[in-house]
């Protein structure tokens, strides 16, 4: 096995033995149980790639029975969801999105078990504290909501696909 394989078995294996983290995510319910393991992702908005991921992320995880919920952060956040972002999200059965767009602070570290950043330089400010996961270069949800949903959902799909089979494994 390779030094990456064992590297990514190892930071899965840490998130199914993470520590409790709870908070408001969007179209879940307002409080997570104790077991719940937060996934963060990350874009510059806080509005589109990483509110698409985490909506998603929610709904397959909740579908698949999971103690995994995600939320949005944005380095430098809007004030509002776009509308394309918001009836998106209605029309793929992963919304409505109801929390607000967040600044992501030292206070999301502390209760993450993992990071995924769009294009954000977020590893100064998690210092290893968490797995980071870039998914950079992502295509743009606004230019194209079906291509960048699309891109997005695969990868959100094979992220709780390897968190699965990693839960299953270590309980």
């Amino acid at each position: 096995m390779t030094s990456r394989a064992l590297a990514l078995l190892a930071s899965v294996a840490a998130l199914t033995m993470a520590g409790p983290s709870g908070g408001s995510f969007g179209a879940q319910p307002r409080v997570a149980p104790r077991d719940t393991q937060r996934v963060v992702f990350v874009c510059e908005h806080g509005t589109v790639k990483s509110v698409v991921a985490a909506a998603h992320f929610n709904k397959l995880a909740r579908e698949r029975g999971l103690p995994f919920v995600a939320v949005s952060r944005g380095t430098a956040p809007d004030s509002a969801l776009p509308a394309l972002v918001r009836d998106g999200l209605l029309a793929d059965g992963a919304g409505p999105w109801r929390a607000a767009p967040t600044r992501l602070t030292e206070a999301d570290v502390g209760g993450a078990s993992l990071f995924v950043s769009f294009d954000q330089p977020i590893d100064d400010l998690v210092a290893g504290r968490a797995p980071v996961r870039h998914w950079d270069n992502t295509p743009s949800v606004m230019q194209g909501y079906m291509t960048g949903r699309d891109a997005i959902v695969a990868r959100v799909t094979a992220l709780v696909d390897e968190l699965r089979r990693a839960h299953r494994h270590h309980p």
